[in-house]
């Protein structure tokens, strides 16, 4: 198939690692034997000092990025026909250097009514996967419309979790799951040594990510020749370090700071436990890329990580923001141990590369023959 992706965000010089899920999978998809070629509509409220224009994207994943700054930057339907016009441009060059796509990829419905209109325009079939966190709670305002819109305009629908395939079949019947894939290759497993326990956090420091609660939970489950590694950086950091010298963690708790991705392997290898307490995730990368790594986690029940875990099999789940339960699952994971082989061999027979891209291959068979027969 000769696919163009559409993503919502993606990786920018100054922010290189934007949308590393939608990189893997289009790398995924080129090495299935798939031509790829990304169409990103980069539109800025502040430049920055950035170059504005059409640009070829560097890197193994081919495309094009048209960059140029919001006439209205506190106006989000003002900006849709902004978008429209990009990757009209986008679209035309792309036409002209790859020929024309069997299929649209789009990822969030974040530039859906854009992407509808492109497709629309141009006759071509549209595949849209959803991941936006915020659509977990009943979408409101723009965002509704956005939503609503990119599941009417789209060929086939899909949703990364059974929780965010059920919020979406609220609004269209017929949408399909299938999961974001993990890279098995990067992330393996190399355990490195250390004393006692170590439960890890990784993702960015934000309320919803109730990283408080890990912390008021650790505190409680009072285990010995334990430790707590947080991975990542964000508003809550100044809150949460003074919160564990109240708590008494000091020296149990290692704030590590923003890791970089391609030391992320090193920092689950180095726990043995992951641990999300998230009040909300439409998916929930993290986990599986520990799990990869063969190392057990354990959730909150935010939506997304209900589609990975399963309890006493990889992991255990517990309510949202219970801290009582949150402490009881910090000890059950001390001790009950789990099989590191086991647990990769799993995510890779749900999670592994060639599954969700052979899911994928056939949803675009589908969009296409659906387009077809209209």
């Amino acid at each position: 198939m000769n696919v163009f992706l559409i993503p919502s965000w993606y990786a920018t010089e100054d922010n290189p690692h934007g949308g590393v899920f939608f990189t893997e999978q289009a790398r995924a998809l080129l090495r299935a034997g798939h031509t790829v070629h990304v169409l990103y509509p980069d539109l800025r409220f502040k430049l920055g000092g950035l170059p504005t224009g059409v640009f070829t994207m560097q890197g193994d994943v081919p495309g094009l990025l048209c960059r140029r700054r919001s006439l209205t930057p506190f106006w989000e339907r003002g900006r849709w026909p902004q978008r429209e016009w990009m990757l009209e441009r986008l679209y035309r060059q792309a036409e002209q250097a790859w020929g024309k796509p069997d299929v649209v990829h789009l990822h969030a419905c974040r530039v859906g009514v854009e992407t509808v209109w492109l497709c629309q325009k141009h006759r071509l079939p549209l595949v849209y996967t959803e991941h936006y966190s915020g659509l977990m709670k009943e979408p409101r305002g723009v965002l509704r419309e956005q939503f609503t819109r990119t599941l009417a305009g789209a060929t086939v629908a899909i949703g990364v979790s059974r929780a965010l395939q059920e919020r979406m079949r609220e609004f269209r019947a017929d949408v399909s799951y299938i999961p974001n894939l993990v890279d098995t290759t990067r992330f393996s497993p190399a355990p490195a040594w250390h004393e006692g326990f170590v439960f890890g956090v990784l993702g960015n420091l934000i309320p919803r990510k109730q990283v408080d609660v890990l912390l008021r939970a650790f505190a409680k489950a009072d285990l010995e020749n334990a430790r707590l590694r947080i991975g990542g950086d964000g508003s809550e950091m100044g809150h949460l370090r003074k919160l564990a010298v109240s708590l008494h963690l000091d020296g149990r708790v290692e704030f590590c700071g923003a890791i970089r991705y391609a030391d992320t392997p090193a920092f689950y290898n180095a726990c043995d436990c992951l641990v999300s307490a998230s009040e909300a995730e439409t998916f929930g990368m993290t986990l599986i890329e520990a799990l990869s790594c063969g190392v057990p986690v354990l959730s909150a029940r935010s939506g997304g990580p209900e589609s990975i875990v399963v309890p006493g099999q990889n992991g255990w789940l517990v309510p949202v923001g219970d801290i009582d339960a949150l402490a009881d699952g910090l000890r059950k994971m001390v001790k009950r141990p789990f099989d590191p082989v086991t647990l990769r061999e799993d995510c890779i027979t749900r999670f592994g590369e060639s599954t969700v891209i052979r899911q994928i291959g056939e949803v675009y068979q589908k969009a296409v023959y659906g387009y077809e027969r209209v």
